[in-house]
């Protein structure tokens, strides 16, 4: 028998089909096309082997979102220095500087001012800031500079605990690249601070909620006081946060920060105090302006044409009056505002590169938000009650208000959106076995 045989039968014989097992002859792979698919395959494996190495220390990935951060935000101000010789000055910024020497000299009848409690939280440092400075308003913008790089590390750091660290990576990048919130770090104005602040809220309620406890309640109630005066929006986001407290108490959608008898008596204590001791009543007069007048924009003063609604208002003795039988306009403006709120513009006079720089990276992240948002209401109800209701709270407000003129009421949803859209992208299979890998 031959050498290489089986059953008696020579070895080049062999059939090619035994006992089923179909064996096809091998085609031919090109050998540019065998090196394209390896070529792609290590570059995935290289991008994927690269994320999950800077994300093995959290201290790293942090330190890459903080020096993105600085950078493009220092390159910023190097811009608004050549071309407006100085650091923005706002409109605001007087009566902030006013509030300053109230604090210094009558610190009581800050409470009435314009720029009085509802901006208490961010006078206090900005004022600080001011008087050891000189009154440099440069000083306060590198202030303001370092904390906005700081907000997008605790970004990162808030969407890992809520997510995956690629999520949070996504998340701290976003806000870290996101030209709608961290250009007013080069205003004098409250923003920033405001941002600060209002992430830091979130954290200590995502910590509370992870390990609930006396101090870290207590840390809630400290950020969320802080987070209330430092601009007119953080009272109606913690009202809103506090009112989820009413529902019952097996209700997933609940923060679980008050019982639930104290929630009820805070979410009508809060509304009077706002009320009671903020403009609101002069704001008041202002949104009945705005709706007589059909703005869109404040005062519709730019050529944009979505800055303001040109309609014929009927006749109307209050303004009670006037609401009820011109509730189909108001309905229309108040719609429009929405719209508008989210058009990924900012100043009108800022150059077209930062217009289009904004809009890269806020398209992606409104979609984002949209998408994340309907996973966490169907699969995480704490993640979509703690980042929805400031998008609800913001939004509402200005479709009875009117949409800044600079974008400003956008600002603060920034760390929202970013977060948002970190979670999102935990939640891809690609992501989560990556994840895996990492132990999260």
């Amino acid at each position: 028998m031959a050498v290489g045989s089986r059953g008696g039968m020579p070895a080049k014989s062999r059939p090619r089909f035994q006992r089923g097992n179909i064996t096809t002859p091998k085609t031919a792979v090109p050998s540019s096309s065998r090196r394209m698919s390896h070529s792609h395959s290590r570059a995935n494996y290289s991008f994927t082997a690269l994320i999950s190495r800077l994300l093995e220390r959290r201290a790293y990935a942090a330190a890459v979102v903080f020096v993105t951060a600085l950078v493009l935000r220092l390159l910023y101000l190097v811009r608004i220095l050549q071309v407006h010789d100085g650091v923005r000055v706002a409109g605001d910024t007087p009566a902030f500087r006013r509030s300053c020497q109230i604090l210094a000299t009558e610190p009581l009848n800050v409470v009435s001012k314009v720029k009085g409690l509802m901006y208490l939280g961010f006078n206090i440092p900005f004022c600080v800031v001011e008087w050891l400075s000189g009154g440099s308003g440069l000083a306060w913008v590198l202030v303001q500079i370092l904390v906005s790089a700081s907000t997008a590390v605790l970004v990162f750091y808030i969407g890992s605990q809520l997510t995956n660290r690629v999520g949070g990576f996504v998340a701290g990048m976003s806000i870290a690249l996101l030209f709608d919130t961290f250009r007013y770090t080069a205003f004098l104005l409250a923003e920033t601070t405001f941002v600060f602040v209002f992430v830091l809220t979130i954290g200590s309620l995502v910590a509370y909620k992870r390990n609930p406890g006396t101090r870290r309640r207590a840390a809630v109630f400290g950020s969320m006081l802080w987070l209330s005066t430092t601009r007119p929006f953080g009272m109606p986001i913690v009202a809103c946060w506090l009112a989820l407290d009413i529902l019952p108490s097996d209700s997933p959608y609940r923060l679980n920060v008050l019982p639930r008898w104290f929630a009820t008596s805070a979410s009508v204590i809060l509304p009077a105090i706002i009320l009671v001791f903020s403009s609101a009543r002069r704001k008041l007069k202002q949104v009945e302006i705005g709706w007589r007048e059909g703005w869109i924009l404040y005062q519709g003063k730019t050529d944009l044409f979505f800055s303001e609604y040109v309609y014929t208002p009927r006749p109307s003795g209050s303004f009670v009056e006037f609401v009820l039988v011109n509730a189909d306009h108001i309905a229309i403006m108040s719609a429009l505002r929405v719209l508008v709120l989210y058009v990924p513009l900012v100043d009108a006079w800022e150059s077209p590169f930062w217009n289009v720089f904004n809009a890269l990276v806020l398209v992606p992240l409104l979609l984002g938000s949209i998408y994340g948002g309907v996973k966490a209401i169907r699969r995480r109800p704490d993640v979509a009650t703690l980042l929805l209701s400031p998008i609800v709270v913001v939004t509402a407000v200005v479709s009875v208000t009117l949409v800044s003129m600079a974008w400003r009421y956008r600002a603060p949803l920034g760390p929202v959106f970013a977060l948002l859209t970190g979670y999102a992208v935990s939640t891809l299979p690609q992501v989560e076995a990556i994840a895996d890998r990492l132990g999260d």
